[in-house]
C-alpha cells in the first residue's frame, strides 16, 4: 500500500505542476495577445491606410518629412537670432527719479526717466513742474554717455537704469 500511497503523491505533484503550467500559459497568452494589439495598431498608424508592400514609399515619406521639419527648425532658429538681435536694441531698462526742482511747489511733481536699451542708449526725459506750467527736455544716451550736461537728477536715473 505505501507503493500506492507514493504514485498518488506524485500524481498530486503533477496535477500541481501541470496547473501551474497552465495558468502560466495562460497569463503568457494574455500578454502576448495585448502586445500583437498594440503592434497592430502601431503599424496602422505607420501604413495609415496603406498597404504592407508601400512600406518603402512610408518610409521615404517619413524621411522627406522629417527633412522639411529639420528646415523649418533651422529656419526657427535664424528667426529667433533675429528677433533677439532686435530686441537688444528695444528698450530694456528703465531708471525714473521724482523730484521737487522749486521750493514753492511740493509734491515731487517733477521727474526724470531714462529709457535705456541693452548697450544703454536711449533718451532720457526731464520735467519739470512748476506754477507757471510744464517744460520737458529730452537728452539722447549712446553707451551710458549724453552729450549734454546731465542734472543730477537725470544721471541718478541713467545710474538706475543701467544697473536694471
Amino acid at each position: 500500500m505505501s507503493s500506492i500511497g507514493f504514485v498518488s503523491e506524485n500524481q498530486d505533484l503533477i496535477l500541481l505542476v501541470l496547473t501551474v503550467g497552465a495558468v502560466f500559459l495562460i497569463a503568457w497568452n494574455v500578454y502576448l495577445q495585448i502586445e500583437v494589439s498594440r503592434l497592430k495598431k502601431n503599424a496602422n498608424i505607420l501604413f495609415s491606410g496603406k498597404k504592407a508592400s508601400d512600406l518603402e514609399e512610408v518610409i521615404l515619406g517619413q524621411i522627406e518629412k522629417i527633412k522639411g521639419l529639420e528646415q523649418a527648425v533651422i529656419s526657427l532658429k535664424d528667426m529667433d537670432q533675429r528677433i533677439i538681435d532686435a530686441l537688444s536694441y528695444a528698450v530694456q531698462k528703465v531708471g525714473m527719479v521724482r523730484f521737487n526742482p522749486f521750493g514753492e511747489v511740493g509734491g515731487n511733481q517733477s521727474f526724470a526717466v531714462a529709457f535705456l536699451d541693452n548697450y544703454n542708449s536711449g533718451v532720457i526725459i526731464l520735467s519739470l513742474y512748476s506754477r507757471d506750467g510744464v517744460r520737458i527736455y529730452a537728452k539722447p544716451v549712446q553707451k551710458g554717455k549724453s552729450e549734454y550736461q546731465l542734472s543730477k537728477e537725470e544721471e541718478e536715473a541713467l545710474q538706475i537704469a543701467m544697473k536694471r
